[in-house]
């Protein structure tokens, strides 16, 4: 009787296109207010990143949605009081914050009353924020990068807030005009590498541009995205005087954050009450 043979090995059939292949899931969107707005620094912390264009918080930007927080940065009941708005700070420990202005029960109509109509533009510009959007692909790290450079928890929170956004409507233009350096000079050929056509990145948000060369940034009406990563330290809420080194950086934050759009009355109001332009 001729011995057994060991049964055949029959390899697997490959799998199909249809199983193999799922659509990639979506890049974190992140809101960066602060030194992040300049683009060698991000380009430096986050090297997969792409620069979509500029967001708004504003009284739109709720916080009903998932905040990552701890006991040392708790996210305080979201439907305690209206969100009246968002004010941009140096806080206590001398870096820029994001204050959330809430109004108590029946306070708002008196808010507004005590406003003349020449104050109103200037109280607008006050409870808002402008920033950079920007695309963190999933699976690059970008995201826990940040999350180490931001102190996550101790310093600041994660939270996920609606914005107004407008996006970069064309790429190449940017910062195209002006003197290089200067602030909202233009923006330098190394950090245009991160940046792209916002319709070539899938964010799930609608962010193409009209055609020919689109609308310039901040034309009404801007998109909404419902939810973006931002960095909200909700301790430290006081004002403070910045870090001597942090003065630095914001001073090439501000250069890139106007070059790129954000309106430079606001950064004048807003960010200019803590961090001293360069002296030339």
């Amino acid at each position: 009787m001729p011995p057994s043979q060991p049964p055949t090995s029959v390899p697997p059939p490959p799998p199909s296109s249809s199983s193999s292949s799922s659509p990639p899931a979506p890049p974190t969107l992140y809101f960066a207010y602060g030194s992040n707005l300049w683009l060698d620094q991000m380009r430096r912390r986050c090297p997969s990143s792409t620069y979509l264009g500029i967001g708004r918080l504003s009284n739109n930007s709720s916080s009903n949605n998932t905040s990552t927080s701890s006991s040392t940065n708790p996210n305080p009941n979201p439907n305690a009081h209206p969100n009246r708005g968002w004010r941009w700070i140096i806080n206590e420990r001398g870096f820029a914050n994001v204050v959330e202005l809430v109004d108590e029960a029946g306070d708002d109509d008196e808010h507004e009353d005590e406003l003349d109509d020449g104050d109103e533009h200037e109280h607008e510009e006050d409870e808002v924020v402008y920033g950079a959007v920007y695309a963190l692909p999933r699976d690059s790290g970008d995201e826990a990068a940040l999350d180490a450079a931001e102190g996550v928890p101790r310093a600041y929170g994660k939270e996920w807030l609606g914005l107004d956004f407008w996006p970069a409507a064309v790429v190449g233009a940017v910062g195209a005009v002006g003197a290089e350096g200067a602030e909202g000079g233009g923006v330098r050929k190394r950090e245009k590498e991160m940046m792209m056509e916002p319709a070539d990145v899938d964010v799930g948000v609608d962010v193409g541009g009209g055609g020919g060369g689109g609308a310039p940034p901040l034309l009404p009406p801007p998109r909404r995205v419902e939810r973006a990563l931002v960095y909200v330290d909700r301790l430290r809420t006081a004002e403070g005087e910045p870090k001597e080194e942090y003065v630095g950086r914001m001073n090439e934050a501000v250069r890139d954050a106007v070059a790129l759009g954000v309106p430079r009355e606001w950064v004048d109001r807003c960010v200019r009450r803590f961090i001293p332009a360069p002296v030339a």
